[in-house]
This record gives C-alpha cells, sequence and structure tokens, in this order.
C-alpha cells in the first residue's frame, strides 16, 4: 500500500510542479530581478525543511525493515507454535513481540510527528520569507523606481497564490520520503533469485 500511495504522490508533485513552473513564468515575466532575489531566498529557507523531509525519509526505511521484524517474529511463532508451547518459551516470544511492537510503534510516532510538524514549519517558514521579499521588493525596487507600484502589487498577489502551491509540495515531499521507504522492500523481494 505505501508503494502504491508513493506513485499517487509522484503525481500530485508533477501536478504542483506545473502550477509551480506558471506562476514563476508569470513572476519572471513582472520582474526577473525579483523573481531571482525570491528564489534564492526559497533555497535558503528550503533548505531547513529539507531537514524534516530527511529525518521522515529515514523514519520510512526504518518502518519497513521494522515491519518486516513484526511480520517475520509473528510468522515464525505461528509455524512454530508447538514447539514454543513444547519447550514453554511463550514469555520469551511474547517479550520479543513486545520490543518489536514497541520499536515499530516509536518509528510510527517519529513520523507522525514530522508529517504533522512539516506543514505548519513550511507555513512558518514561507510567510518569513514572503514578508522579507515584500519589505526588500518595496525598499530597493519600488522606493527607488525601478518597480511601478502597480507590478508590485501584482508580484505580491502571485507570490501569495505561489506560496500555498509551494507548502504542499513540501508536504508531499514529506510523505513521498516516509512512504519511499516502503519501495525498498519490494524492490528487495521482486530481486530475490527464488521467491518464497
Amino acid at each position: 500500500i505505501r508503494t502504491l500511495n508513493f506513485f499517487d504522490i509522484c503525481i500530485q508533485v508533477g501536478e504542483r510542479l506545473a502550477m509551480i513552473f506558471f506562476y514563476v513564468v508569470l513572476i519572471i515575466t513582472i520582474s526577473w530581478e525579483l523573481t531571482l532575489l525570491t528564489v534564492l531566498l526559497a533555497l535558503v529557507l528550503g533548505r531547513s525543511v529539507y531537514t524534516i523531509i530527511g529525518r521522515m525519509r529515514v523514519e520510512g526505511r526504518v518502518l519497513s525493515e521494522v515491519n518486516k521484524e513484526v511480520a517475520a517474529s509473528v510468522l515464525q511463532a505461528f509455524s512454530g507454535v508447538r514447539v514454543v508451547r513444547a519447550t514453554n518459551s511463550q514469555g520469551k516470544e511474547l517479550e520479543q513481540f513486545r520490543r518489536i511492537s514497541l520499536v515499530q510503534s516509536e518509528t510510527e510516532r517519529k513520523a507522525g510527528m514530522g508529517a504533522a510538524l512539516l506543514l505548519p514549519i513550511t507555513e512558518v517558514v514561507a510567510a518569513a520569507g514572503a514578508m522579507v521579499v515584500v519589505a526588500i521588493a518595496y525598499r530597493f525596487f519600488v522606493a527607488e523606481g525601478l518597480l511601478l507600484p502597480s507590478h508590485f502589487l501584482a508580484f505580491g498577489f502571485v507570490l501569495l497564490r505561489l506560496l500555498p502551491i509551494v507548502n504542499q509540495l513540501y508536504a508531499i515531499s514529506g510523505q513521498s520520503m516516509f512512504f519511499a521507504g516502503g519501495i525498498g522492500v519490494v524492490e528487495e523481494y521482486l530481486n530475490l533469485k527464488e521467491y518464497p
């Protein structure tokens, strides 16, 4: 399921990138200098967001490995239930399952926290970046007569339309990194010489 979700997210990323491309072309036509400033600032601020996205990728990989351990533990316990009962090792099996289950739930909790924090953090970072762009644009472009106030307002309007799409792209990227961990497991299975 995580692999299918990953491909669905890839389609969403393509849609958002097409919209971003349209808006970037539009703001370039308004002011290429201001667009360059906006892109440079977005790259600097976006780096902080990608730190969280990178952590989500790691959590996705860890979760895939832990899920394999849980499945193997359950399969082993059920396939060897007679041996487990005959050797009276139910407690040992239960403790092993409890340990793996705790690791799995902790990994899911961390990934959930990262996903929940991603959108608010991107919105705060984007809003701060937009304020900086507007302040710089007004001070160095409008006040100096290099940019007409009507162009400045149009640029601001397009930027306001662009920011939510960029925020969605960051959030989708975080989800895709989490789901990408499942693709490694599927790829590993498909590369087996003999299937179980």
